[in-house]
């Protein structure tokens, strides 16, 4: 373009006409290249962003003009303006990136959705999942407030409907998406119950969006990955970093126990235990909140849920006094605590990482020692690690299997 400018210093309408559409797909294709967010909004009739926004600016416009005035003869072309040229009023927004939480978010949620990309993306409708820290399923009162900021900028997205998440999951509709899931998937595994992607097919949503952050000297990375509901197949995703400095002091920046390990898991037993919650796996759940816990089996099957808090308190919730043994038909979810149960799992304090344990054999499982609570409820006497060893031994004997789920709670 530089050679042709020269040997055409004055160039004829259409000249110009194509020079200048040739230099705006130049310009949007190395733009697609670059990280950050640019926006423009010409009048009520177009608004464009990322390389789109790029092209806009350089086809209707001369780019110099815009940040520093220059001579009348440099900054128009030697013919006239003709007649196919808008006369348009325009509103150039390019947003300053501030580093903090709110830039952050902004600018990662506008990557996603507006960055460079050959294809808009083939959904319409969106869930915000937990904001989980680095590639743990561990939460903190910084990720909660993440994901609060995340979820108001999904709900200013154009043409993106944002599905709140449900507070209770009916009993036949988790058996429904539990036998089809998986149809349409051929190269990859078919995602667990309580997988994000399988938390926006219960919500109605098209897609669910999956974040992680991680802390790297000064700076707290974000990242976001948006999924295809039933399948976990990522549709895009998108980075962005913010400065530590500029977090609140008093907002928790790490989760309450970074030092978590899950137990062992044991090898895949004969039976396939899901358990879940309401909205998943690695939920932050906020003071005050209510948790139900959704378990099922492929085949009949004992069950068996404890529940530990984070003070370590070990409880077992089922089977309990106000229950029968346990024992239930393949492919039959039961909700813990059900409708009529004399408990329900509120947040209170002490707050921090809690989890759930599941346990599925063919014959019943041994007795665990505890003291009965008035709810019915039992609280053992041994640590997690010694039941898990005592149930695993039991499940060498038959057909067993074994899941768990992890949550963070957060004051209010």
């Amino acid at each position: 373009m530089l050679i042709l400018a020269i040997a055409f210093p004055n160039p004829t309408p259409f000249q110009y006409t194509t020079f200048r559409i040739v230099l705006s797909f130049a310009a949007a294709a190395a733009a697609a290249m670059l990280p950050g967010f640019i926006q423009i909004e010409i009048s009520d009739w177009l608004r464009a962003g990322g390389s789109l926004a790029v092209f806009v600016i350089v086809y209707f416009y001369n780019p110099a003009s815009l940040v520093a005035p220059t001579a009348q003869n440099a900054s128009r072309p030697a013919v006239a303006a003709t007649s196919h040229e808008p006369k348009v009023e325009a509103n150039l927004s390019v947003p300053a990136y501030i580093p903090n939480m709110e830039g952050t978010v902004n600018e990662a949620v506008h990557q996603l959705f507006f960055g460079p990309s050959q294809m808009p993306l083939p959904i319409s409708t969106v869930v915000m999942g937990s904001v989980h820290y680095e590639d743990t399923l561990l939460g903190s009162p910084f990720g909660k407030r993440l994901e609060i900021l995340i979820e108001h900028e999904l709900s200013q997205v154009p043409q993106i409907k944002l599905i709140r998440r449900k507070t209770t999951r009916g009993l036949k509709e988790l058996q429904q998406a539990d036998r089809s899931r998986g149809l349409t998937i051929t190269d990859r595994p078919v995602p667990p119950m309580s997988s994000q992607a399988m938390q926006a097919q219960l919500d109605g949503a098209q897609a669910a969006l999956e974040a992680h952050y991680r802390v790297q000297g000064e700076q707290i990375h974000l990242d976001l990955t948006l999924v295809k509901a039933g399948t976990g197949v990522t549709l895009a995703s998108a980075r962005a970093s913010m400065d530590k400095a500029l977090i609140p002091p008093e907002l928790q920046l790490m989760p309450p126990r970074t030092d978590f390990v899950e137990p062992p898991k044991a090898d895949a037993g004969k039976i396939r235990l899901e358990l879940t919650t309401h909205q998943g796996d690695g939920v932050t759940f906020v003071e005050r909140e209510k948790i139900t816990f959704y378990a099922s089996t492929d085949q009949g099957a004992y069950l068996l849920l404890l529940y530990q808090d984070a003070a370590g308190q070990l409880v077992q919730i089922y089977p309990n006094a106000r229950t029968d043994n346990g024992f239930h038909e393949a492919g039959e979810y039961i909700a813990i605590p059900g409708n009529s149960a004399s408990f329900d799992f509120t947040i209170t304090p002490p707050f921090g990482i809690e989890q759930v344990w599941a346990f599925a054999a063919t014959s019943a499982f041994p007795t665990l020692k505890g003291e009965r609570l008035d709810d019915g409820l039992k609280v053992l006497q041994e640590a997690l690690l010694d039941v898990i060893v005592k149930l695993r031994a039991h499940g060498q004997k038959v057909s067993y299997g074994e899941a768990n789920v992890v949550i963070t709670t957060v004051k209010e």
